[in-house]
């Protein structure tokens, strides 16, 4: 899912691996590992298998002050 960053995000991967291209730079993540991606890069998320991870935001009414209703990739209703 490639995605230009409006606001910081940072990412837990909590099983499985997952890989993370910020800024044509390829980062190979395992379970347990932080990410910290400051607003403005350009990502794409990626994993072979399955995987769980957890991000967070800040501000956490990015969508709001973007006027955002659907991100492609996350589930409408979270919105």
């Amino acid at each position: 899912m490639p995605w230009n960053l409006e606001v910081d995000e940072i990412v837990f991967v909590k099983e499985g691996n997952f890989r993370l291209i910020a800024d044509g730079e390829t980062y190979q993540c395992a379970e347990g590992d932080v990410l910290y991606m400051p607003k403005g890069m350009d990502v794409k998320y990626e994993c072979d298998e399955k995987c769980i991870i957890f991000y967070a935001v800040y501000p956490v009414d990015w969508k709001q002050r973007l006027g955002i209703k659907e991100v492609p990739g996350i589930d409408p209703e979270d919105m």
